[in-house]
């Protein structure tokens, strides 16, 4: 990568010498050549959308497997194809969420044919989803500003839908907090709409569960909850993560509570609560779940107990507490 002095250095190259040289190295590398034509293409935008749609398409249909040598050059293509694809943002928006979308299509046949034991394609992937929600924040505004005030609703349900779509198929967890991250798209009210849908189908969930056991249906109803497991999960993730996006601290805790009335909170559950309080100065609510007695009836470890302790009282600078605590960690 050229820093900056570098770079200046290239900005006072004549034309023709850089022309020169990107003549010269063609041919001597497959990706780089690929590179050289999409930069050619930049200047000409419908022929480098309809480049990058030929490209995004092939990469769902791929089938060949890759080996380890092949994975960095693989790694570095999905990076020239993000940046080739960004490049057409803000000035077409709609063309870049599109092709975003192919991209993202593509997750399950990529992740077929390699392994990402490294983990570079996932946190590439993961990029796609946060780009996902930049750009359609701004084909949202541009569609709700088109729209006659009477087909406004018409829009925000199929945008609401939409995100629905998309956050369902998450195999690889590619897409884990694409609902933490709707605050970008939607406003507080259609947050609660999303809410207040997710809590339908949940409860949905539940009642069937419940009927099928009364009524005989099923064994028993914990086979049944088992075989409903992964969607129960997904809904409950779902919901946590959009009550983190709406950011009310008392939402969140209710969520919380809603979603365990009927077990104890597991340490991973309350690891995402105490950050989403802490991350919001709610240290008076942190700290009500991190009383010795919720601690007992909860099961959350000792250690784990008084390390978060550790970190409510350095946020709010109570050394004389903070030091208690550190002792108690040390002892322990």
């Amino acid at each position: 990568m050229l820093d900056d002095q570098q770079k200046a250095c290239l900005s006072k190259l004549p034309k023709a010498t850089l022309i020169n040289f990107v003549a010269d190295v063609q041919g001597m590398d497959k990706l780089l050549d690929k590179k050289i034509e999409r930069l050619l293409l930049q200047s000409d935008k419908p022929k480098l959308i309809k480049k990058l749609t030929s490209t995004l398409k092939g990469l769902r249909r791929r089938r060949k497997s890759l080996n380890f040598w092949e994975y960095s050059n693989f790694v570095t293509e999905l990076h020239y194809l993000i940046d080739d694809v960004m490049s057409l943002y803000p000035e077409q928006a709609q063309a870049c969420l599109e092709l975003l979308e192919l991209f993202i299509d593509s997750t399950e046949s990529t992740f077929e044919r390699i392994d990402d034991s490294n983990g570079d394609v996932g946190d590439i992937y993961q990029n796609l989803t946060s780009l996902w929600l930049q750009v359609a924040t701004k084909c949202y505004e541009q569609e709700l500003q088109a729209a006659g005030i009477d087909e406004q609703d018409i829009v925000r349900h199929a945008w609401m839908e939409k995100v629905k779509s998309i956050a369902c198929d998450n195999d690889y967890g590619t897409k884990d907090h694409i609902l933490r991250g709707v605050d970008q798209l939607f406003t507080s009210i259609e947050i609660q709409g999303l809410i207040e849908d997710y809590k339908y189908d949940y409860q949905t969930l539940l009642n069937d569960a419940f009927s099928d056991f009364f009524n005989g249906s099923k064994p028993s109803f914990d086979e049944q909850n088992n075989a409903n497991s992964i969607h129960k999960k997904y809904l409950e993730t779902a919901l946590t993560d959009l009550a983190w996006a709406l950011g009310d601290i008392d939402v969140f805790e209710e969520m919380y509570l809603y979603l365990n009335t009927h077990r104890v909170f597991s340490l991973y559950e309350f690891k995402i609560f105490i950050t989403f309080m802490l991350e919001r100065d709610a240290y008076h609510t942190a700290l009500r779940y991190l009383t010795k007695d919720w601690q007992d009836s909860h099961h959350v470890p000792e250690t784990e107990r008084l390390h978060w302790l550790n970190r409510v009282y350095a946020q709010q600078n109570n050394v004389a507490l903070q030091l208690d605590v550190l002792d108690l960690l040390q002892k322990s």
